[in-house]
């Protein structure tokens, strides 16, 4: 550890400016840019449609939102192929799970 002097005259060593640990939020984001080319609203519209605007969990029909099915924080890829629409309610109760509910996809997670 060795002791640096700024121009002022004030003392410090390399543990006192150690980086700040990263949020959440930036860490989420940092893995939607490494993961995949990500979807546009209308790419996620069609899938939408394509399901019949039900959410895949409770088939209801409610506002849908984008779900990995295999989570980022799990390594799964921000790409469209790992995308299913789930409502609010079920998207949180699924939270890192791995859970593939589309039925053209079913036992492949």
């Amino acid at each position: 550890m060795s002791l640096h002097i700024l121009p002022s005259g004030r003392a410090f060593t390399l543990r006192d400016h150690t980086p700040r640990p990263k949020s959440a939020a930036s860490r989420r984001r940092r893995r939607e840019r490494e993961g995949g080319p990500g979807w546009t609203k209308e790419q996620f519209s069609g899938l939408c449609l394509k399901y019949g605007n039900r959410c895949l969990c409770c088939d209801e029909e409610k506002y849908l939102v984008p779900d990995h099915v295999v989570p980022l924080y799990r390594g799964g890829a921000h790409a469209l192929s790992n995308i299913q629409p789930l409502c609010v309610d079920c998207n949180f109760r699924k939270g890192l799970t791995i859970k593939d509910y589309r039925p053209d996809h079913a036992n492949q997670a």
